[in-house]
Parts: structure tokens; sequence; C-alpha cells
């Protein structure tokens, strides 16, 4: 439809571009919806995973050869020697576990020591 006068031109002018802002916002809005519902979903599986993760986390270790709390038949010199053999390698982990801590504790001390004799070196150049 032709305009007939240019008050009617500048209407129809305006109402376009009413209407192209108008799309452009819906269109604008339609994605941050989108990306809203990806985020929603994306935090939703973190928190989730985390939740589990903290859940794995408060459950007890498993202690012993047969750790799952199912009963056993416990005769017979094959069991007896699977826990002796099952004790003496936590006994080696536990002692290994120890010297690993010693070996941390002796280098720190070290480190300690160094870095204050590294200290003074600085400070006596300084000097100089």
């Amino acid at each position: 439809m032709e305009p007939l006068t240019d008050g009617e031109k500048l209407l129809q002018d305006a109402l376009r571009e009413s209407a192209e802002l108008a799309e452009s916002q819906k269109s604008r809005i339609r994605g941050m919806q989108a990306t809203t519902v990806i985020q929603n979903v994306y935090v939703g599986l973190t928190h989730s995973q985390i939740q589990e993760h903290e859940e794995r986390k408060k459950r007890p270790k498993r202690k012993g050869k047969f750790g799952d709390g199912m009963a056993k038949l416990v005769t017979g010199d094959e069991f007896t020697e699977g826990v002796k053999e099952h004790n003496k390698e936590v006994e080696r982990q536990e002692e290994a576990k120890t010297a690993r801590e010693e070996v941390a504790r002796l280098y720190k001390e070290a480190m300690k020591q160094w870095t204050a004799q590294e200290k003074q070196r600085l400070e006596r150049n300084k000097k100089r």
C-alpha cells in the first residue's frame, strides 16, 4: 500500500523500524534463554558430579583382604597365607609412607636453612 502523504510515509517507516527492532529484541531474548538453559544443564551436571565425589569420600574405605563386608569361608592355609601376605604388604606401604614423610620433612628443613643462608648472602652482597 502506497502512502498518500509524507506523514503516512514517515509513520510507515517508523512502524517498519519498530517491527525490526522488536524482532531483533526477540532474537536476542531467545539467544539469552538458550544460553541460560545450557548453563543450567551444565551446572546441574557439575553439581551432581561434585555431590557424588563428596559422597564417595565419606564412604569407609575397604580394609583387609576381603573388605566388602560379605561373609567368607576363612579356613584353610591358602586364605590364612593370603591374609598374612596382605598384612605384610600393608605394613610395607605404611613404612614407605613414613619414610617419604621423613624425607619430605628433612627436605623442608634443608630448604629453610638454605633460604636463610641465601638471604644472608644477598644482604652481604647488597652491602658491598
